[in-house]
């Protein structure tokens, strides 16, 4: 497979075609530069790499277990027993405006608000011996290096830097589980790789639980971490191999220990091949010459050391740097073609860049042999399936897990089994919350993998235990101690008095409520869908028909006060506010609208929310939402928010969506380090912008629809896992032209303000006519509006 670019109406659109013959022949009547072009040259890894976006630039397969990325700084998560904020900063590890880099560890979290591992650590040097990393302000006093973007680069699955004070070009590229680096020594004066098992990002002084390294030969080294941070019990094994004889050695454990044993008639520091502790580092020294390079393969498993050895033969064998960068570029090309676009090069480069960030999670996390460790901490086998890890559900349930369906079908089914897998094994019989690394870490509010599986299997997704996956959203969503659902259960809502963030919850477990009522009712399970579809419309117990919001209110029914409608904190939304919040009813908007007093009233909120100014001690004390991600009062630096745009079109008010859904495309998305309003959040941003690209958002997954917005290029093609294409065109489209004036499928008009997901999955042609005034049309009335629970009578 070789990829080029050919051109329709003025801009490029990307492709995959088989064949040396058919590229020559399709490239000769273009520019040579234009037709080598590949999706994954238009990829910028350093987009939200500064300040909100959390993203990570180094290398990884789609999808990989190891995530290979520079680090550029050792903030710690705690200072003088206090939070420190400034560690937020460093969720993923790099700051685009640091100067010096620390090392190059192997996982990382891409985009969080939160966060963990930074496992393995490793860095190349030379001259005098240096075994701690050093400062920002004193880079000399450590192993860590100045560095320069001028010498700096990345794309998919590869980064190169050169570490100024060493004189080293590091390279670094990667598999799924395997992490491969190239150094090139170009002073000749000496060559080492120290190896730094307490590095870690969100690292504090005891987060190291245990770890060990053995030097298995003298290109061979082991270990394993055990860390509690994030996930409080969390075990990383690596396999570490040379690509040339280690000519000398050193372990150290810098712990004060009180009880040496009869260890200490060896001399453990210099040439003693185990060494095991909470504080342990080693140095390797090698015989290089000036311009000589040293390979480096880093192999991780969650289950046993042998288990990464095996990952490593299986995936990198061999020392061939070069065609191991091209293995993993060729897979990345595969993924990113899934979705081909026309569009000028920045809008391209914006594209394929959030669809990379799509693909990084979650990530794989079985090893070659299909074994893995549970969150019991037992060791399991994946039986035809793929484990996956890093759940980040109170972002991706909303569009990266629908955009999955549409894309990565037979993903779906393996993460589905994941969480079914998380069932089995989780003490409390519940589905995952956020998890990652065999952990549960509970973090954000909802059950939202129940969202997940019923929109997977109204789709008829169903590569999975369906029995069991039946019987898990519905133990998940009815287990009384968990956040607030015993009280849920009895009253309607969380009470605020008994449980924080109780508006959000309530919001949010009433839609997850009504896709466990969907997929009960597909089941033919009538008494449990008429429950669940009692509790989906919970959302009206918090509705404060004096205020018109969304409020938290107490056991006894009395409302939360004083409230502060703008304000993110203390109010009872996590996140967000109660201008935002309140809007949160994406299976009822028809009974939204009711509560507010109909599709004139909706659309004065919505007016006034795009159109507020919203004061910055509002939101002060939520370090998730930043100025840079707010337009108005709206936030789209942080998920709550992320349908909003869209809920013109039940208003029957199609081009406000539409001028909203540019604006934010235009604004909140460019090609640049600070490209990003927020947290990327495991790929849910960036789905955001995949979906608005396209034309259509899913407001309410579960429902099998997209609601259908302004699409941003010229022309797409999904290329479906069932052979069938889904083509997309926008004719006229330009910076003016951005109201649809009307939109036929398959040759038909289409007058229906969304499409289904079977109308995508049979493969056919939407075609958008665009142009520069507002196509008003009929308002609410002629028109197929998105679904809602009070308008299907159910």
């Amino acid at each position: 497979m070789r990829c080029f670019l050919s051109f329709a109406r003025g801009a490029a659109i990307v492709s995959l075609v088989a064949g040396a013959a058919a590229i020559g022949a399709r490239a000769e009547n273009r520019p040579a530069a234009i037709a080598a072009k590949a999706p994954s040259d238009y990829v910028n890894p350093f987009v939200g790499t500064q300040e909100m976006g959390h993203t990570f630039p180094g290398a990884a397969a789609p999808f990989g277990l190891v995530q290979l990325s520079p680090d550029t700084d050792t903030i710690p998560y705690s200072r003088d027993g206090a939070y420190n904020p400034e560690v937020y900063r460093y969720c993923a590890g790099y700051q685009y405006a640091d100067r010096t880099i620390v090392g190059f560890s192997h996982t990382h979290l891409s985009g969080t608000g939160h966060s963990d591992l930074g496992d393995v650590l490793v860095m190349p040097t030379t001259g005098p011996l240096r075994l701690r990393p050093g400062t920002a302000e004193d880079p000399d006093g450590g192993y860590r290096s100045r560095f320069s973007h001028e010498r700096e680069e990345a794309g998919p699955g590869y980064y190169a830097v050169t570490l100024d004070d060493y004189g080293i070009r590091a390279e670094l590229t990667a598999s799924e589980r395997v992490g491969f680096h190239r150094y090139t020594f170009n002073r000749g004066d000496g060559a080492r790789v120290v190896l730094d098992l307490t590095a870690g990002i969100y690292n504090y002084d005891g987060k190291v639980v245990w770890s060990s390294v053995r030097v298995e030969n003298d290109t061979l080294v082991t270990g394993f971490r055990q860390t509690s941070g994030w996930a409080r019990d969390r075990c990383v094994y690596f396999a570490m191999a040379f690509s040339r004889p280690i000519a000398s050695y050193g372990l150290r454990n810098d712990e004060k220990l009180v009880y040496r044993g009869f260890w200490r008639r060896w001399n453990e520091n210099d040439g003693f091949p185990e060494r095991a502790g909470r504080a342990v580092k080693g140095y390797f020294e090698f015989d290089a010459r000036a311009g000589e390079t040293i390979l480096v393969k880093v192999a991780l498993s969650g289950v046993s050391a042998r288990n990464a050895l095996e990952n490593m033969r299986a995936e990198i064998p061999g020392w061939d740097f070069d065609a191991a960068r091209a293995a993993v570029r060729a897979k990345w090309d595969a993924e990113l073609s899934r979705i081909a676009v026309s569009a000028d090069d920045d809008r391209l480069a914006n594209f394929y860049t959030a669809l990379y960030h799509c693909f990084l999670s979650p990530v794989v996390f079985s090893d070659t042999n299909g074994e893995y460790r549970g969150l019991d901490g037992n060791v399991h086998r994946a039986e035809g399936y793929t484990n996956h890890t890093v759940f980040s559900l109170w972002d991706t349930y909303r569009a990266l897990h629908p955009l999955f369906t549409i894309v990565q079908q037979k993903r779906t089914n393996d993460v589905v089994s994941s969480m079914l897998a998380h069932y089995d094994e989780s003490v409390h019989r519940i589905l995952p919350i956020w998890s990652h690394w065999a952990n549960e870490n509970w973090c954000m509010i909802g059950y939202h993998a129940v969202s997940v599986i019923a929109d997977a299997y109204l789709k008829g997704i169903r590569g999975y235990d369906v029995e069991k996956a039946y019987e898990a959203v519905v133990a998940s969503a009815t287990h009384d101690a968990y956040d607030g659902v015993g009280a849920y259960r009895r009253l309607g809502y969380v009470p605020e008095d008994a449980v924080g963030n109780s508006a959000s919850k309530t919001l949010e477990y009433a839609y997850d409520d009504w896709t466990i009522h969907r997929f009960a009712a597909e089941r033919g399970d009538e008494r449990t869908a008429a429950e669940f579809g009692k509790r989906a419309a919970s959302y009206r117990n918090i509705f404060d028909r004096e205020t018109r919001f969304m409020r938290a209110r107490n056991a006894d029914g009395s409302w939360k006060t004083p409230f502060d409608p703008l304000a993110t904190e203390g109010q009872g939304y996590i996140e967000g506010n109660a201008w935002n919040y309140s809007l949160y009813v994406p299976h009822d908007v028809e009974g939204l609208m009711e509560l507010l007093g109909g599709g004139e009233a909706l659309a004065a909120w919505l007016d006034t929310l795009f159109e507020m100014r919203t004061p910055d001690e509002s939101f002060a004390r939520s370090e998730d939402i930043a100025r840079s991600g707010i337009i108005g009062g709206y936030v789209h630096g942080n998920e709550p928010s992320h349908h909003v745009p869209y809920l013109y079109c039940y208003a029957g008010r199609p081009w406000k969506t539409q001028e909203r859904v540019r604006l934010i495309v235009d604004t909140m998305y460019r090609n640049a380090p600070d490209g990003l309003g927020g947290n990327d959040d495991c790929g849910q941003m960036s789905a955001w912008y995949v979906f608005a690209c396209l034309g259509f958002y899913p407001v309410c997954p579960g429902s099998g629809e997209y609601v259908i917005g302004s699409p941003c290029v010229e022309r797409a093609e999904i290329r479906l896992e069932n052979g069938k294409t889904f083509s997309i065109e926008a004719k006229g489209l330009s910076a003016r032209n951005i109201y649809v004036q009307s939109v036929t499928l398959n040759g038909r008009r289409h007058d229906a303000a969304f499409i289904t997901h079977d109308e995508i999955v049979r493969g056919g042609s939407l075609v958008f006519e665009m142009g520069p005034e507002p196509a008003r049309g009929p308002g609410r009335a002629g028109v197929r509006l998105p679904y809602s629970m009070s308008r299907s009578g159910e």
